[in-house]
């Protein structure tokens, strides 16, 4: 940083000198705080004169109001900086770019291990620079303390911004943006990508480099094209009339592509400009969505490459343009599922399919109908950590019953076990906030139906319809407590002698209830398997004659048979 400092020094030594901390407190004393606070927060600074807002911290959700105060931002020339965010240690390529660093005019800082490239951050298309994640600083009270995350990089890449806006304080912020992203030094695999963006930040080579506009040049050919993710911006400029700009964009997934051109950030009045987007060598560009194909378009892509086209006017002097992209997902196939009316039929099977949050406050609703009783296992797992999965079941008629234990990114799972035949509704929905925004990533849900088991021996609820026992094993018999109030009878003819009542399979949190009685049903006995666990075996002397044995549980439960027998125990 010697370097760089003297730069500024030379440049514009009393400003660069002369910079005031505005420290802003967006959260509470354990560090926690909502979309409003933290948007209250750059407000905050914006109004009162901040030239810089430099943010080490993220949600992982899109709001309005975050995005109305980044707009304010720009509008008033304010830059922000911020962290990418540390999740991609839990949750790897799942990993999403935080929230406000995700929105194009955003400087999004990523962590390098010791500035060589080994990136221990979140990473993703929106990735414009990257810095140390650890640093060795002040600690309070004095002494030092070694810390590590994007929270310790992103401060390292304002500074470089206030040094290079104290030496060109006429600089728009797009133009402080470009100049950081064409000056990063280069990490990893040549070129951009998603852990480091367009590389390391260099301060002394930012405060040393002329500004350029099209510094993207050769980028005359789809095989010179430059990189332009989604959800990130492009500075660039044509030199004259016959300049044509290209740039390779990654589609991730199905969905829509937009890209808006502005050429009046010099405010020399619109031009008449045209955008085109290709699949990868071919010689006619895609339909544009609507009327599009100008300053402002959208297309329906796959996942994949596609190479954006970018001609200006027939002007023979240079026109200054930026391009800001956008990505939305394409419905799902449940849509139109978004009340249980409408909902989307499935078969009564197990099975997996996909969705998406095309729209704000989507829930995707689908039905099933239960030819028998059976248990419903619903899991849903989604691929980004934007999305905070819920899951609502309801039986026909009756109250929904919501899951949402886990957080952000993390797998969800509800069941029914003996659920009734029926018609039952399935909703999934993203949790993360209240009318949470469309997301760009994709849900998965499995459905389990496992269907029960039917009791053979019904009816037989009482001493007239009772089921024959013959002694050994060869006669032991299946059985199922179909309900709470459900109670099977046998009945057993005894020669005379020493017998063991055996009962066993029970299910799991199920207490059973064995009573013996006489011919005449009289009580001769009563046990529990409340502290016997799965089974229950009663020795029983018995007199020549004719007995009979209930069972009951208390609670019912078809997913296993019990089985019970007498066994001659002379």
């Amino acid at each position: 940083m010697v370097a760089a400092a003297e730069a500024a020094k030379s440049a514009n030594a009393e400003a660069a000198w002369k910079m005031k901390l505005m420290p802003i407190k967006a959260l509470d004393e354990k560090g926690e705080g909502d979309e409003a606070h933290l948007s209250g927060g750059i407000r905050y600074a914006i109004e009162h004169g901040a030239d810089i807002v430099v943010l080490s911290l993220g949600l992982r959700r899109d709001a309005p109001g975050m995005r109305s105060v980044i707009e304010l931002a720009e509008a008033k020339g304010v830059l922000l900086v911020a962290a990418t965010g540390n999740d991609a240690a839990d949750f790897g390529q799942h990993a999403a770019v935080q929230y406000p660093a995700a929105y194009p005019t955003v400087i999004a800082v990523a962590g390098a291990e010791d500035g060589q490239g080994q990136i221990n951050s979140t990473g993703g298309p929106e990735v414009d620079l990257s810095a140390s994640w650890q640093v060795d600083t002040l600690a309070l009270g004095g002494g030092r303390l070694a810390m590590e995350g994007t929270s310790m990089a992103a401060p390292q890449v304002a500074a470089a911004v206030a040094m290079l806006r104290a030496a060109h304080p006429d600089w728009k912020p797009a133009f402080l943006r470009e100049t950081l992203r064409r000056t990063a030094k280069d990490l990893g695999a040549k070129g951009r990508d998603d852990a480091t963006g367009y590389g390391l930040v260099r301060a002394d080579r930012a405060l040393s480099a002329a500004f350029a506009a099209d510094w993207r040049e050769p980028n005359g050919a789809q095989q010179s094209a430059s990189p332009f993710p989604p959800g990130t911006e492009v500075y660039s400029a044509w030199s004259g009339r016959l300049d044509t700009d290209w740039y390779a964009v990654d589609a991730h997934e199905d969905g829509m592509l937009s890209v808006r051109m502005q050429t009046n950030l010099f405010d020399i009045g619109p031009a008449a400009v045209k955008l085109s987007l290709y699949r990868p060598g071919a010689l006619s560009p895609i339909a544009a969505d609507g009327a599009g194909g100008g300053a402002n378009a959208t297309w329906k892509v796959s996942k994949g490459r596609y190479y954006l086209r970018a001609d200006g006017s027939s002007r023979a002097s240079p026109l200054p343009y930026r391009l800001t992209s956008g990505f939305r997902m394409l419905p799902d196939r449940t849509e139109p599922g978004s009340t249980q009316a409408a909902a989307y039929a499935i078969e009564p099977r197990t099975q997996t399919w996909s969705g998406t949050f095309d729209r704000e406050d989507d829930k995707d609703w689908t039905t099933v109908k239960l030819p028998q009783a059976g248990t419903l296992k619903v899991t849903v797992e989604t691929d980004t950590t934007r999305i905070d999965p819920a899951i609502t079941l309801q039986r026909d008629g009756q109250a929904e019953v919501r899951t949402d234990t886990n957080g952000d990114g993390l797998p969800e799972t509800a069941t029914l076990k003996n659920a009734p035949a029926g018609r039952y509704y399935i909703g999934v929905s993203n949790a993360a906030a209240e009318g949470a925004p469309p997301v760009t990533g994709t849900y998965t849900v499995r459905l389990e139906y496992i269907t029960t088991y039917a009791d053979m021996g019904e009816p037989n609820d009482g001493p007239l319809t009772s089921a024959a026992l013959v002694p050994g094993t060869a006669g032991i018999l299946k059985g199922l407590i179909a309900s709470k109030d459900d109670a099977d009878w046998f009945r057993f003819k005894a020669a005379g002698g020493r017998y063991e009542w055996k009962l066993d399979g029970i299910p799991e949190g199920s207490t059973f209830k064995l009573t013996v009685y006489s011919k005449e049903l009289k009580l001769l006995g009563q046990w529990s398997s409340k502290a016997r666990g799965a089974s229950l075996n009663v020795p029983q002397k018995l007199a020549a004659g004719t007995y009979y044995a209930r069972i009951t549980a208390d609670r019912a439960d078809r997913s296993a048979y019990y089985r019970f027998g007498v066994m001659n125990a002379d």
